[in-house]
This record gives C-alpha cells, sequence and structure tokens, in this order.
C-alpha cells in the first residue's frame, strides 16, 4: 500500500489534475473508528478488481485507527492510505476524491461493512451499463452484532431493474429518501 499526507491546500491543488481510467475508487473515510475499520477494510478487500483501487483517508484519528488501517492494507498495492489533519467527513471525502484515479467512486464510512457479492454484482452492471449514478441498498446493524436496527427502505422501482430515464431515475432517488453517498456508484 502506499502512504501519504494530505492538506486542504493540496486537496484543491489535485482536483483539477486528476484525469479517469476505468474502475472504481472506494473511497473510506476513517476518524477514531478502531472497533470497526478492519471489519470494513476486510469487506472492501475482496471486492478489488486489477482496474480498481482502495483509497482510505485517515482524518486526524487518535485512537489506533491509523495502525490497523496500515496493518490490514499492508499487503495490497492497489489500496492507499492518506493521512491528513481532522477536517470531517466531507474534508475527507474530499481528499480521498483528490486522490481518486478511477471513472466511477464508491464512497464509504469506516465503520461500513460490504457484501462483497453484491458489490461484485455492482461491479458487473457498472461495467455493462455504464451508469452514471448506481444505487444500491444497506440494511443498518445494532452495534452489538444482534441484527438489523432497520431493514432497508425499498426502493421505487423493482430490484435489478435498470432505466435510463434521468429525470425519472433522479425523482426516485430522492423519493427514496436515503441521503447518504455510501450506497451510490457514481460516475466522476
Amino acid at each position: 500500500y502506499n502512504v501519504g499526507l494530505d492538506t486542504d491546500a493540496s486537496v484543491q491543488q489535485l482536483l483539477p489534475l486528476r484525469a479517469t481510467a476505468m474502475g472504481v475508487s472506494f473511497i473510506v473515510a476513517a476518524y477514531n473508528i478502531q472497533k470497526y475499520v478492519e471489519a470494513c477494510l476486510a469487506s472492501v478487500l475482496p471486492c478489488l478488481r486489477p482496474q480498481d483501487e482502495l483509497i482510505v483517508v485517515n482524518d486526524g484519528s487518535v485512537d489506533s485507527t491509523p495502525d490497523i488501517i496500515a496493518a490490514t492494507l499492508r499487503d495490497h498495492p492497489q489500496a492507499h492510505l492518506i493521512h491528513k489533519a481532522n477536517g470531517g467527513l466531507s474534508s475527507a471525502r474530499n481528499a480521498g476524491l483528490a486522490h481518486a484515479t478511477k471513472e466511477h467512486v464508491l464512497f464509504l464510512d469506516g465503520d461500513d461493512v460490504v457484501v462483497p457479492e453484491v458489490v461484485c454484482d455492482m461491479l458487473r452492471l457498472l461495467d455493462t451499463q455504464n451508469p452514471d449514478i448506481l444505487v444500491t441498498d444497506h440494511v443498518e446493524w445494532l452495534d452489538d452484532g444482534q441484527g438489523p436496527l432497520q431493514p432497508s427502505v425499498p426502493r421505487s422501482h423493482p430490484a435489478h431493474q435498470l432505466s435510463t430515464d434521468v429525470s425519472r431515475n433522479l425523482i426516485d432517488t430522492f423519493k427514496d429518501g436515503s441521503p447518504c453517498v455510501w450506497s451510490r456508484f457514481f460516475r466522476r
């Protein structure tokens, strides 16, 4: 893996310079989540194809989060760890985006866990359908690991249905009421 240091000024300098290549940049924002970050990364790493990259942004953690990330990513050349001063979630995501080189982006929080088989299905859809936005579903889990906090909210259209109607897709996305970036793949 590669380690970098970032500041807000360098993020602003990098944004216009990044070219995009085929694949997905998985961007994980991490701040003081030592309890969860290893499971997050362990769920993402099996999803990486040769053309993908994993960018983990340590947003100034003061616990053992950076050490856990470094140990987890040690043998993964497609993974990059960026250290920056704490600036909040948006700042961490922007720092990751500034370093991203792939056509599509998936943002994750460091306490998220993905289902690799589902992500593989989504990656196939990205490759074959090339959408601007691909919305996935999610389930929230209790911190004690005993099960779902709430089931996923049903989507406005049936699962596995692809639509090229941009207006309808935007309406459905907002109607679904899940204002998060971590359940969506975005084209840059």
